[in-house]
């Protein structure tokens, strides 16, 4: 067996390719070959998906007419969406941080970040 044209030896029993767990670096081409490296019996690409992990909290004090910026720092495989939203209210914003310039009493709520991928 090969993965992206590397040679796999810890993996083969009697000719079948096992994992006990895998990772994102599983993720390639896997290639089975006959025992002189001359025939490739079988190609197979295989995406290993990472779930959503969330790295940083979302919990902040501002006072009237300051600037901040609320970041939602997450992980996850394949590409992360983001979408925002203010008491249940979706706000017109896609990355992962939100700015609000000169914070007024009317952007005072709780603020949502939601964040999804295939893998969800």
């Amino acid at each position: 067996w090969r993965l992206n044209d590397t040679l796999l030896t810890d993996y083969m029993y009697m000719g079948a390719l096992e994992f006990e767990s895998v990772s994102q670096s599983d993720s390639g081409v896997y290639e089975c070959y006959n025992i002189d490296n001359s025939l490739v019996y079988s190609a197979n690409t295989l995406t290993v998906f990472q779930p959503i992990r969330f790295i940083s909290p979302l919990s902040y004090d501002v006072s009237i007419g300051q600037d901040f910026q609320i970041f939602c720092v997450a992980s996850g495989y394949p590409e992360l969406a983001y979408s925002w939203s203010m008491s249940g209210v979706p706000i017109g914003t896609s990355s992962m941080s939100l700015s609000i310039l000169n914070v007024s009493v009317s952007d005072i709520g709780e603020y949502s970040c939601l964040i999804s991928n295939e893998c969800e």
